[in-house]
């Protein structure tokens, strides 16, 4: 019984770096394929604010002020890292077996 619930917790937990891995490769690779120059605009900024994108995807962000900069920081971030964002907000309100299945019910 015991080792039944080792294998499945196990099993779990790979799947879930798996699941991980997989997305933070898609989404860097999606990412890093996108205009290597973006102007964002939005309305929260007094200017706009340039992103560029080396061919890494590693985005350089120019802007005039700090409050600016911030933004489209946070912006980024949010771009990049959506899929990790909306992962974490499952595991904190205890949601995970809504994404990987009835096996992390208990969990």
């Amino acid at each position: 019984m015991k080792k039944e619930i080792f294998f499945r917790k196990l099993v779990s937990f790979t799947l879930f770096l798996l699941i991980s891995l997989g997305l933070g490769i898609y989404s860097g690779i999606k990412n890093a394929n996108d205009t290597t120059f973006q102007i964002i605009e939005a309305p929260n900024l007094k200017e706009d604010v340039k992103v560029y994108r080396d061919e890494n995807g590693i985005a350089s962000i120019l802007a005039r002020n700090f409050n600016d900069l911030f933004f489209a920081q946070g912006y980024e971030i949010a771009r990049d890292r959506t899929w990790q964002l909306e992962f974490y907000n499952a595991l904190i309100n205890g949601r995970l077996s809504e994404i990987f299945g009835s096996d992390l019910l208990k969990t």
